[in-house]
């Protein structure tokens, strides 16, 4: 492999006049960097150009950090409405039993009442 195509695979770069030459690999979309820079030479970028880009890879990083939190809120609010509802559901249940057993006494006294009326009524 010449040295020229291993710099380009690995995506050196060369400076000449105080301009800076890219040479960019192949793995790399030319077509879709162009797309996302509009008006920067992917080759031969500009001093400005550079710096915009890095202003724009720290603005990105900072809005992605502030998404990952902005997740792990989100994240913790659903455990915690997860861990609610559960606790509503045993809640529920439990006042479900109680009802159950309330009205199972219930029957069992009415049962109680209609049958010392009845004994009552045949003496």
């Amino acid at each position: 492999m010449t040295r020229q195509k291993r710099k380009a695979q690995e995506g050196s770069f060369q400076s000449t006049d105080g301009s800076l030459t890219l040479l960019v690999p192949d793995d790399i979309d030319h077509a879709t960097l162009s797309d996302l820079l509009p008006g920067i030479s992917i080759t031969s970028p500009s001093p400005d150009a550079v710096v915009s880009l890095y202003r724009i890879l720290l603005s990105q990083r900072s809005e992605l950090e502030e998404i990952q939190h902005e997740l792990e809120n989100t994240r913790a609010e659903v455990e915690k409405k997860d861990v609610e509802l559960d606790q509503a559901l045993q809640d529920g249940e439990t006042g479900i039993k109680k009802v159950e057993a309330q009205i199972e006494l219930t029957q069992e006294e009415l049962k109680r009442v209609k049958t010392e009326r009845d004994e009552l009524g045949m003496s």
